[in-house]
C-alpha cells in the first residue's frame, strides 16, 4: 500500500482538507435556496432507466458500513495508521449520522413523491433521511486515505468514486441530493478530525491485534448479512471470499512475527 498510496502529512490549509466539504456546502446552500433539490434528484433517480439497476445496487454497498470494516483490514499490514485514523474518524462520522437523523428526521423521497415519479432500487425507506449515511461513511473511508497519501491520481479516483456512491442513493431513491451532500461534507470532515485524533492518540502494534479482530468479525457476519439490493448476492459472496483471504493473511503475518 506504500507504493500506490505514499504517505503524507496534511495541515488544515491544504486545499485536500477543506475542498470537499467546501463544495459540498456551497453546492448545498445553492440547490436549497435555488428549490432546485427535487429537480436534481428526479434528474438523477431516472438514470438507472438506461443502465439498468445492477450498477447502481452495487455502488450503492461500497457506502455500507460493514462493507468498509471489512475492506479496512487490508490497510493493517502497510499503512496501520491509515486503518487508526479510519477507526477514529468512523467514531466521529457516526456520531454526525446518528446525532442527526433523529433531530432532523426529514422525510425520504418514498414518503414525499407519488410512487409513479421515482424508481426504488431496493427496499422502500420512509425516514431519518438527513443526512445521507451511505454517503458520509464512503467520504469517511476515503477521506482518510486522501489526506494520508500523495499520490493525486488515486486521490481523485476515490473522490470520483465517493462521489459515484452519494449520487447512487439518488439513483435508489433513497435520499435527496441535500442528503448526500450533507453526508459528504460531515463524512470528509470526520475523516479529518479522525485524522488528527489519529496524530493526538498514536497508533501502537498492539492496537492491530484487537482491529484485526473487529474487522475479522465483520467479515465473519457478512456472510450472512442481508444486503436488500437486488443482484448483488454474487458481490456479497465474491467480496467475502477475498476480505476472508485478506484476513488469514493478516493473522498468518502476526503469528510468524511472534515466532
Amino acid at each position: 500500500m506504500n507504493t500506490f498510496f505514499p504517505p503524507i502529512r496534511r495541515n488544515w490549509h491544504d486545499p485536500w482538507v477543506w475542498g470537499v466539504p467546501s463544495f459540498a456546502m456551497i453546492s448545498l446552500l445553492i440547490i436549497h435556496f435555488g428549490n432546485w433539490n427535487q429537480v436534481i434528484f428526479l434528474f438523477f433517480n431516472g438514470f438507472s432507466r438506461s443502465t439498468g439497476d445492477e450498477l447502481w445496487s452495487h455502488l450503492t454497498l461500497l457506502g455500507d458500513t460493514l462493507i468498509i470494516l471489512c475492506l479496512a483490514i487490508l490497510w493493517l499490514k502497510s499503512r496501520a495508521d491509515i486503518a487508526w485514523a479510519m477507526t477514529l474518524a468512523a467514531i466521529v462520522a457516526t456520531l454526525f449520522i446518528h446525532g442527526i437523523k433523529p433531530l432532523v428526521d426529514l422525510p425520504r423521497p418514498a414518503a414525499v413523491l407519488p410512487p409513479e415519479s421515482l424508481h426504488i432500487i431496493g427496499k422502500v425507506l420512509r425516514h431519518h433521511s438527513f443526512p445521507s449515511g451511505h454517503t458520509a461513511t464512503i467520504f469517511t473511508c476515503v477521506g482518510a486515505i486522501v489526506l494520508q497519501s500523495r499520490n493525486n491520481l488515486l486521490n481523485n479516483l476515490l473522490i470520483l468514486l465517493a462521489c459515484m456512491v452519494g449520487i447512487s442513493r439518488c439513483v435508489v431513491g433513497a435520499h435527496w441530493v441535500l442528503d448526500v451532500l450533507a453526508g459528504m461534507a460531515g463524512g470528509w470532515t470526520a475523516a479529518w478530525l479522525g485524522v488528527i485524533w489519529a496524530r493526538w492518540w498514536i497508533y501502537r502494534q498492539s492496537y492491530s491485534l484487537w482491529l484485526g479482530t473487529i474487522f475479522s468479525l465483520c467479515i465473519l457476519y457478512l456472510w450472512m448479512y442481508p444486503l436488500n439490493y437486488p443482484h448483488t448476492f454474487v458481490f456479497q459472496k465474491v467480496f467475502a471470499i477475498l476480505c476472508t483471504v485478506a484476513a488469514i493473511q493478516f493473522w498468518l503475518t502476526v503469528r510468524f512475527k511472534k515466532q
